[in-house]
């Protein structure tokens, strides 16, 4: 269960990217402004078009659209790069990292989006928390290492 987020426009069209390729266009006008209300858990991007015009976002959906954009630039920028030292060390892994706790929520929602395929968050979540659930039996096998941070998030209680 997500939060709800509430966007308040004038004559901005609103793309909200939700998971699974659905998506909702919103269109508000001078004379119709308009709040739209969906689940943070539903977003993974924002893309607004505006003319001149106000509109207010809740914090918590943009530091996931900050996120987001991030993890995007990391994966251009890293290739195909096996070296775990190398994309961990790329400038926009390291801006994850410098989000501090805040965005621990996020990298487990990432590492659960992820499935069977979990990128390599495991390093900035060991710094970010000085914790590692992984068991050493587990290390290098990224779906029991993704699967031991989901758990410890959810016994640390962290909500995604």
């Amino acid at each position: 269960m997500g939060r709800t987020v509430n966007f308040i426009s004038r004559t901005t069209d609103i793309k909200l990217v939700l998971g699974l390729g659905a998506y909702m266009l919103v269109t508000t006008t001078v004379a119709g402004a308009a709040t739209v209300k969906i689940r943070t858990s539903d977003v993974v991007s924002i893309q607004m078009t505006t003319e001149g015009s106000d509109y207010v976002v809740d914090p918590e959906v943009v530091k996931w659209v900050k996120f987001q954009n991030l993890v995007e630039e990391w994966k251009n920028k890293r290739g195909v790069s096996s070296s775990l030292t190398e994309a961990a060390m790329q400038p926009s892994y390291q801006r994850i990292i410098g989000m501090g706790e805040q965005v621990v929520p996020m990298l487990l929602k990432q590492l659960s989006l992820e499935g069977n395929d979990p990128d390599q968050w495991f390093w900035a979540l060991q710094m970010i928390t000085d914790s590692d659930p992984v068991r050493p039996e587990d290390k290098g096998n990224f779906r029991k290492m993704s699967k031991a941070w989901i758990e410890w998030g959810e016994q640390q209680g962290y909500a995604w």
